[in-house]
């Protein structure tokens, strides 16, 4: 009996023994995974840091080029805007001009009928001083 004893006595101190490596092996694995788990969330706080901040970084730029475009339309609707006043201008100019040739022509054309009406005026008195002279 004290051999079995003895026996179950020690088998019992082996299983203390396993049981205590056991309790350090799951307390290792629980602190492990508590080490993963906050490498995990800080890696988590990291990524979203970094993508928090190149949105950001994406949200300017794209603002920047939209103010820079709207700048650019601005300045070509200014810029078109004087262009069609210049247009517009030179089309003034134009039709004065038109109208200025044709009052001209009209006054070339009146002034050639009448140093026609002169010349033939000239030609009968030119006419009639050589009848008179004759």
């Amino acid at each position: 009996a004290r051999r079995a004893a003895a026996q179950l006595a020690a088998q019992l101190d082996e299983a203390k023994r396993e049981l205590d490596r056991s309790a350090r092996a799951a307390h290792l694995a629980a602190g492990r995974e508590t080490q993963a788990r906050e490498a995990l969330s800080s890696l988590g706080e990291r990524s979203a840091q970094r993508l928090s901040e190149a949105s950001r970084l994406a949200t300017a730029e794209a603002t920047r080029r939209a103010d820079d475009a709207d700048e650019r339309a601005a300045r070509a609707a200014r810029e078109l805007s004087s262009l069609r006043e210049r247009v517009h201008e030179l089309q003034q100019s134009a039709e004065a001009a038109r109208a200025t040739a044709s009052r001209r022509a009209e006054e070339l054309e009146a002034a050639r009928c009448d140093a026609e009406g002169r010349a033939s005026e000239l030609g009968a008195a030119r006419a009639a001083l050589r009848a008179a002279a004759l």
